[in-house]
C-alpha cells in the first residue's frame, strides 16, 4: 500500500508543462528550435560562417529568428520572433514582436549569448531591447523582413539545375540546414549606428539546440 502511495505522490509532482508539450521547463534547462534568416556585410558566402575573418574587417547586418518551440530556465518562448541588428563583437540591438513580455526578452538575450546557440561575443554591448512591429514576407526564392529601423531583402542563389545551394555541417549551431542567399538590401538606420549593403552574403538556416543535446 505504501508503495502505491509513493507512486501517486511522484506522479503528482511531475511538472504540468512537461506533460502538456513534451518539453521540460525546469529552472536549469533550455531548448530552441528556430528558423534563422539574415544578411551581413561580407561577400558571399560569409567568411565568418567558416571561422575566417570578415571580408571588410567587420561583419554587420540583421538576422530574423523565428522560434517555433523554445524555453529558457522556465520561461516559455514558443512562437516568439526577434530581429537582431548587430556588428559582430561590438554591438547588438534586439527588436521583439509586440506580444513578448520583459521576462521573455531577457530570456532570449541570455539564450543567444550562449556558445551553444548564437554565441554573441562577451565584448558585444547590448545597445537596446525593444518591442517593434516585425514584418515578414516570403516567396519561393525571396525573403523580406523589417522593423522600423532595419530592413533586409534577400534572394536565393541557385546551383546546378536551378536548385538551391545547400551547405551542410557548418561549425556554428545556428547555421544548420544552410541555404545560400544573396542580399538585395541590408539596411539599418540608427542614431549612431547605420549601414547600407547590397549584393552581400545572406542565408536561411536552422537553429536547433538544447541543454539535453549538450549533455550528450
Amino acid at each position: 500500500m505504501k508503495q502505491v502511495l509513493y507512486l501517486l505522490v511522484a506522479i503528482a509532482l511531475v511538472p504540468i508543462t512537461a506533460l502538456s508539450d513534451g518539453i521540460s521547463h525546469a529552472e536549469t534547462d533550455w531548448a530552441v528550435d528556430a528558423r534563422f534568416t539574415g544578411s551581413c556585410s561580407c561577400d558571399v558566402m560569409c567568411n565568418c560562417s567558416l571561422g575566417s575573418g570578415p571580408t571588410l574587417g567587420f561583419c554587420e547586418g540583421s538576422r530574423l529568428l523565428e522560434i517555433s518551440k523554445g524555453h529558457y530556465h522556465g520561461t516559455n518562448l514558443d512562437g516568439l520572433d526577434v530581429v537582431i541588428t548587430r556588428r559582430g563583437g561590438e554591438w547588438a540591438k534586439f527588436y521583439f514582436d509586440e506580444t513578448v513580455n520583459d521576462q521573455q526578452m531577457d530570456a532570449v538575450v541570455n539564450l543567444l549569448n550562449m556558445d551553444e546557440t548564437m554565441g554573441l561575443s562577451a565584448s558585444t554591448t547590448i545597445l537596446s531591447k525593444e518591442k517593434a512591429k516585425i514584418s515578414v514576407e516570403r516567396t519561393a526564392d525571396r525573403v523580406k523582413f523589417s522593423v522600423p529601423s532595419s530592413t533586409v531583402e534577400i534572394e536565393m542563389m541557385k546551383g546546378f539545375d536551378g536548385k538551391p545551394i545547400k551547405i551542410q555541417n557548418l561549425p556554428l549551431p545556428m547555421l544548420q540546414d544552410y541555404t545560400l542567399y544573396k542580399a538585395i538590401s541590408n539596411i539599418h538606420h540608427g542614431n549612431e549606428q547605420s549601414f547600407n549593403h547590397s549584393g552581400t552574403s545572406a542565408l536561411v538556416s536552422r537553429l536547433n539546440a538544447s541543454s539535453d543535446k549538450v549533455k550528450k
